[in-house]
C-alpha cells in the first residue's frame, strides 16, 4: 500500500553514476580531507612530544618513572579484573 507523496521504487532498479554526476562534492570532500589530515597531524606531533616527555622523565628520575609504571600497571590491572 502506497501513501499519499511517497514513490513507489522497483527493488532491481540501478542507478549509474559518472564522474561529472559527483563533481559537485568535490567542493566538500576537499576541505573535509584537509580538515582530517590536520587532525592526524596533531595526533602525530601530540604522540611525539609524549614519547619525548617519556624519554627525558626515565633519563633524569629513572626510580620516579619505574615506580608511576608500576602504579598505572597497578590500576590498570586492579580494573581489568572487574
Amino acid at each position: 500500500m502506497q501513501r499519499v507523496g511517497e514513490e513507489k521504487v522497483a527493488s532491481h532498479t540501478k542507478v549509474k553514476l559518472t564522474l561529472s554526476d559527483l563533481a559537485p562534492l568535490a567542493c566538500y570532500a576537499a576541505p573535509a580531507g584537509q580538515k582530517g589530515q590536520e587532525a592526524m597531524d596533531s595526533v602525530r606531533e601530540a604522540g611525539d612530544t609524549v614519547a619525548i616527555a617519556i624519554k627525558k622523565s626515565v633519563t633524569k628520575r629513572p626510580y620516579t618513572t619505574f615506580v608511576l609504571a608500576v602504579g598505572l600497571g597497578f590500576l590498570f590491572g586492579a580494573t581489568w579484573r572487574r
